[in-house]
């Protein structure tokens, strides 16, 4: 991500601090998910109580401070947003299209 980013922007010094702890928070992020594959998403205490495990927690928080990062440098929306929300146009059609596919 590194190369990619920095050969297609003019990052000033400060956006390249703030894309090297973007790359870092992935890099975490990729850790923990794997970390979490091999380990599950909960676990059983020797008391028999199933708890969530900490690195879910982790996960949250890597992501975040990736996603964070990335909007700062005003590069969140480079993977296309998804569409939420009501579709645009008029009701009507809306409402007839939706009735035809049912």
């Amino acid at each position: 991500m590194w190369r990619d980013r920095n050969e297609k922007y003019d990052f000033s010094a400060a956006e390249i601090q703030t894309l090297r702890v973007a790359c870092h928070a992935l890099t975490g992020l990729r850790n923990a998910e794997q970390q979490l594959d091999e380990l599950g998403l909960v676990f059983t205490t020797a008391t028999g109580i199933v708890k969530k495990n900490p690195l879910c927690e982790v996960v949250k928080n890597e992501r975040a401070g990736f996603l964070s990062c990335m909007k700062e440098l005003g590069l969140d929306d480079e993977q296309g947003k998804r569409e939420v929300g009501r579709p645009s146009g008029d009701p009507r059609q809306i409402r007839q299209v939706m009735t035809w596919q049912k």
